[in-house]
């Protein structure tokens, strides 16, 4: 999956339950990038990207939370188990995981802290230099 979009669903874990939000990317130095697509976490968890007016984008790849991981899920919302999902770990940390469950610790994986969440090496050290998402 994008780069992008995984970092953007780590935060789903901070907005789900706030009602309607929407999650923009920013760049290294903290500029919000709102002329790029942003992402609307609906109440009930589901996520649908957005143009730069606002505007969802239901033909896109869509997203849902169910049991700590973050599914993709078709335009009607079935949960699309045959492809990657994400692992939402108690400490905070974000993993791609293999549609059986493996974690994939090759993949690029997130962190969360202090309501944004960086992109981090397979140790834990924040990649600053990368593009991290905030909740607005």
């Amino acid at each position: 999956m994008k780069l992008a979009i995984f970092s953007f669903l780590t935060l789903l874990a901070v907005a789900a339950h706030a009602g309607e939000q929407r999650v923009y990317q920013q760049d290294s130095m903290g500029n919000t990038q709102f002329h790029k697509p942003s992402y609307a976490v609906q109440k009930d968890g589901r996520v649908i990207e957005t143009d730069a007016i606002g505007n969802k984008q239901y033909h896109k790849q869509q997203y849902q939370m169910k049991d700590e991981k973050v599914y993709q899920v078709d335009s009607i919302g079935n949960i699309q188990y045959h492809k990657p999902h994400l692992n939402l770990r108690e400490d905070g940390r974000i993993i791609e995981s293999n549609p059986i469950g493996n974690e994939q610790y090759h993949k690029q994986q997130f962190q969360m802290k202090d309501g944004k969440v960086y992109p981090v090496d397979s140790v834990g050290n924040i990649q600053y230099e990368k593009p991290r998402f905030w909740v607005k």
